[in-house]
């Protein structure tokens, strides 16, 4: 499948969701939150956040999905492969399958930034351009595919979640706090 996106678009949003989940032991995208998908929480905060379009990248079954150029071998790289097939100058909000309780103030926090950003101390969300000319990571991680857009660190209110949810002690940690307002 290929992915096409208009240059028109005012956000292109993009959910990372090929990993295997390992650590939650079953595939977080699939997960309930309030009742909606994580996949649809994702969706849901980048749609409020402006994104005109959406891919999921990883995820070739799904209408929106696109598949990983190299599967296993981690998401900055496949997220590298699909920015090489954009046109310079898409604006990107990047965010992970599991952060379920993301407030898209931070995505729009993020979005003002001239080259884009990410949360300081965080990998994820982030904000970018896609630059004109491939991107030559230095190592195959997410911080690194960050370093080498130049992506600024944003310092962001402390009220704002930016909460993964890894395994299933984290998850029962979400549903305790959520309790309360169920």
């Amino acid at each position: 499948m290929s992915f096409r996106h208009e240059k028109t678009d005012p956000l292109l949003g993009v959910v990372l969701a090929g990993g295997r989940s390992r650590r939650m032991g079953r595939d977080k995208a699939g997960l309930d939150w309030l009742g909606q998908t994580w996949l649809d929480c994702a969706r849901t905060v980048l749609t409020a956040a402006n994104a005109g379009r959406i891919a999921v990248l990883g995820r070739p079954d799904l209408t929106d999905g696109v598949p990983d150029l190299a599967p296993g071998d981690g998401p900055a790289v496949n997220l590298a492969g699909f920015m090489a097939r954009l046109p310079a100058g898409t604006r990107l909000m990047v965010v992970p399958v599991d952060m379920p309780t993301l407030d898209p103030a931070v995505l729009r926090l993020l979005a003002v930034q001239a080259r884009g950003g990410v949360p300081r101390g965080k990998i994820l969300p982030a904000a970018l351009t896609v630059p004109a000319g491939p991107v030559a990571p230095r190592g195959n991680a997410l911080r690194d595919l960050w370093a080498a857009l130049d992506l600024t660190e944003i310092d962001l209110p402390s009220d704002l979640s930016l909460a993964n949810i890894n395994t299933p002690e984290d998850l029962s940690v979400l549903a305790a706090e959520a309790a309360p307002w169920t």
